[in-house]
C-alpha cells in the first residue's frame, strides 16, 4: 500500500479513475502549444487546478505519455481542427 496514495497499491502506479486522458493530452498539448492552453483544457475536462498545475510544473511530477495520446493529440493539430474545444 503506498501511504501517499492509498487508493494506489505501488508507487509511480497511476490511478485508474479521473480524468487521465485528459492530463495526458494537455501534457502533449503543453509541449506543442505552450502551458496556457494546456492549462485551459484540463481544466474544461475536469482536472483540478492544483493537479493541472502540478503535472506542468516541476520535473519530479512530469509524465511521459502513451504514444497512442500523443498521436492522436498530433493528428488532431495537423487537421487543422479546434483542439481545445
Amino acid at each position: 500500500m503506498n501511504l501517499h496514495f492509498p487508493d494506489k497499491e505501488k508507487p509511480g502506479e497511476r490511478r485508474r479513475d479521473g480524468p487521465t486522458d485528459a492530463i495526458d493530452e494537455g501534457v502533449v498539448l503543453a509541449s506543442v502549444d505552450g502551458v496556457g492552453p494546456a492549462l485551459e483544457y484540463m481544466s474544461r475536462h475536469g482536472v483540478p487546478h492544483s493537479t493541472a498545475i502540478r503535472v506542468l510544473t516541476g520535473p519530479q511530477y512530469h509524465r511521459r505519455p502513451r504514444t497512442q495520446v500523443v498521436n492522436h493529440v498530433l493528428e488532431l493539430i495537423a487537421s487543422k481542427m479546434d483542439f481545445r474545444k
